[in-house]
């Protein structure tokens, strides 16, 4: 149980407002600049980006050091990597070909 110290110094003025700027900082800018990039960005670009990000995050994870490489995550996160991209890539291939003219179609009632 915390002590009636402990919960005054959270309720202090000075720690609201660093957990209050801090949120801000870290939270609120890093998602309305994704949301602007998102925006701007192709429907394409959304797609690869989010689906690389599994493997990002396993390789800064490494980067920092305190995550020992296990091959069973690696190869999972860059096997749901290379799947999401490629079915990207094919839905994009999909998207982009023509499809073929048909006939008009005459109704008897017209």
């Amino acid at each position: 149980m915390p002590s009636a110290d402990g919960l005054r110094d959270l309720s202090s003025t000075r720690t609201i407002g660093g957990l209050l700027g801090a949120s801000f900082l870290l939270i609120v800018i890093p998602v309305y600049v994704s949301q602007i990039g998102i925006s701007l960005a192709s429907p394409f670009t959304v797609r690869v980006v989010l689906a690389g990000a599994p493997a990002l995050v396993f390789v800064l994870q490494l980067v920092e050091g305190r995550l020992s490489s296990s091959p069973y995550s690696s190869g999972s996160a860059l096997l749901y990597g290379a799947c999401a991209i490629w079915a990207t890539v094919a839905r994009q291939r999909a998207i982009a070909t023509p499809a073929p003219a048909r006939a008009p179609v005459f109704s008897a009632a017209g």
